[in-house]
């Protein structure tokens, strides 16, 4: 299985290729990510990482989400989300993870969420992309 990040979009721009083609790009802040529990077989019958993003002040937490991360001494984060992987023991609790596990040209799987306006049809709507 493999491991996700989390980020925010930033914004568009657009790029030039060597032909002088005009390419649209978005541009992601991804990371850094913290790990903030680790399941196993036998604790949770299957093995996964949970990490979290984005800093947040504790009072803006609630109460059970402010207590599981204080439990592993972890600053309030605003996202968690967990991961299933293969290895749990290749991971600590409070471990960093960003973008520089990835290597150039490396295909990732991209999936974002956005909220629309009222007056729009769709209030959630969850895109998948595959780059190069």
């Amino acid at each position: 299985m493999s491991i996700g990040l989390l980020g925010n979009k930033i914004g568009m721009t657009q790029i030039f290729d060597e032909s002088g083609n005009i390419v649209p790009v978005t541009v992601l802040k991804v990371g850094p990510c913290v790990i903030t529990q680790i399941k196993t077989l036998l604790n949770d019958n299957y093995d996964a990482i949970q990490i979290g993003y984005g800093n947040i002040p504790s009072k803006s937490l609630r109460q059970p989400a402010l207590g599981h991360l204080q439990k592993s001494n972890i600053q309030p984060l605003r996202y968690l989300k967990e991961f299933r992987i293969n290895n749990p023991e290749d991971y600590q609790v409070g471990q960093v993870l960003n973008i520089e596990s990835f290597i150039t040209g490396q295909l990732v799987n991209i999936t974002g969420k956005f909220l629309v306006k009222v007056f729009q049809v769709f209030k959630n709507v969850i895109i998948f992309h595959e780059y190069l």
